[in-house]
């Protein structure tokens, strides 16, 4: 994220639209040019500019957004991810784009919206936050302003701004200060537990393997990919909910709605799975295909959370390489499939040798839909639920830097100052301060 406190929030995904365009053409040309080296590099440069958007989008639209709609604008990066996800299936049938002639085009795809993107952010307005805490060019902070709301409401928002810049004492957070800063430890844990979250949830492995289960339950050919279409779709329907249900419920409640029902419907899935294989019930097949369906619909409903939260925990300086360290952090499951195979690998051989043969043919079964992984996602939901329940604040119609505050470090508790985690009196005195003034509420920090 250094690259959008060089160039600012707008420019750096122009930048990064332009890298998506370049590689959308890489992916094009490669059947042309029979290279599988061209076709490879540019799927190497799509996955980076699927990182940098992974920040970058969230963050922009969190500090032009005013305190009232800061939580929906947050969520429309997953909801745009959601409807990503089923359109990409949706192209990809062999119907559409999924055969031998048009793959290019379906590999390609991405560079379209791409393109009209970095011909429309031009005329899209700066950040106000970083032209004034960065750049340092209040005029021009002003300006910015100016585009979003009116003039009275402009002025106040550049004062809100200007006093915010002077509690904080702004200037460049480094990567080395997220992880010694003592105020940021507790911000910094929640940001990368909740992203943790998301993986244990098992999407991953829901997200590859759902035409598997249609087959494993029955349905063959067209209507198991037809099925994973239907899937994705009620993936992004329930998703579009996130927006209307962040401020009414709350980051925490939702999250933890989203574990406990995830949790269930991959109990449920299992279950029923087990039947079907090894208890000769075909109901069991279909039933297996509602559980799956219930958790897209669940999954969907609080997947934003955790992109989210990171950027209302951290102040403006800190926040970019907050970020980019939780994203770095959330790469782990890289290592995910490695684990995979080796387990798959340790069946084998037992297989081979005979041992344990009932246990290692039942865990051929489970590993061959992933189910290993959904038993270890379901008990680790409960584990973060608890991580969640108390250490997670809630952080509704919170300015964006008035939730550090409440994280202190340990040499202040001698000075006076309170430390620790926030109470609910400290937020309900902070939310009664946002709500004195109806325009403090909506847009005292953008």
């Amino acid at each position: 994220m250094r690259l959008s406190e060089c160039l600012g929030r707008r420019n750096a995904l122009i930048v990064n639209g332009w890298i998506n365009v370049f590689g959308a053409l890489l992916e094009y040309f490669s059947k042309a040019m029979a290279s599988p080296e061209l076709l490879i590099f540019g799927r190497l440069v799509l996955g980076a500019v699927m990182g940098l958007s992974t920040g970058l989008v969230p963050m922009y639209l969190m500090e032009i957004t005013p305190t009232k709609y800061r939580g929906a604008a947050g969520t429309l990066h997953m909801v745009a991810v959601a409807f990503s996800d089923w359109f990409s299936l949706f192209i990809g049938l062999p119907e559409i784009l999924g055969n031998t002639q048009s793959w290019p085009l379906a590999f390609a795809f991405p560079g379209i919206p791409a393109l009209l993107l970095c011909c429309i952010l031009p005329f899209c307005p700066e950040s106000p936050k970083f032209t004034l805490f960065t750049r340092g060019d209040a005029s021009k902070a002003v300006l910015d302003l100016k585009r979003f709301v009116d003039d009275n409401e402009a002025e106040y928002m550049f004062e809100a701004l200007e006093r915010e810049a002077i509690m904080i004492n702004e200037g460049p957070g480094t990567y080395k200060q997220i992880f010694t800063e003592r105020s940021l430890r507790v911000p910094l844990l929640i940001s990368i537990m909740v992203m943790i979250t998301q993986q244990f949830t098992g999407c991953s492995a829901v997200f590859a393997y759902s035409t598997d289960m249609f087959l494993n339950a029955g349905i063959r050919g067209q209507m198991a990919r037809f099925s994973t279409l239907a899937v994705g779709i009620a993936y992004f329907l329930f998703a579009l909910t996130a927006p209307f249900l962040i401020e009414r419920a709350g980051r925490r409640i939702l999250l933890i709605f989203q574990l406990s029902m995830c949790s269930l419907s991959l109990t449920l899935l299992s279950f029923f799975m087990w039947l079907q294989n090894f208890g000769g019930h075909v109901w069991a097949g279909y039933a297996t295909i509602g559980a799956l369906i219930f958790y897209m619909c669940v999954y969907g409903i609080g997947c934003a959370v955790p992109w989210l939260i990171t950027g209302e925990l951290f102040p403006t300086k800190y926040r970019a390489s907050a970020i980019t360290g939780r994203f770095i952090f959330n790469a782990y499951v890289l290592i995910k499939p490695f684990l995979s195979r080796c387990f798959r690998c340790l069946v084998i051989i037992l297989r081979c040798l005979d041992v344990l043969s009932s246990f290692s043919t039942a865990c051929w079964q489970f590993i061959k839909l992933h189910t290993v992984y959904y038993c270890q996602w379901m008990w680790s939901c409960f584990c973060i639920l608890g991580f969640t329940r108390f250490f997670k604040p809630s952080t509704i119609n919170l300015a964006l830097n008035s939730f550090p505050i409440f994280y202190r470090n340990t040499r202040q508790t001698s000075n006076g100052h309170s430390s620790g985690n926030p109470t609910e009196s400290q937020i309900t005195n902070q939310r009664s301060i946002t709500n004195a003034n109806p325009t403090n509420k909506r847009y005292s920090i953008l």
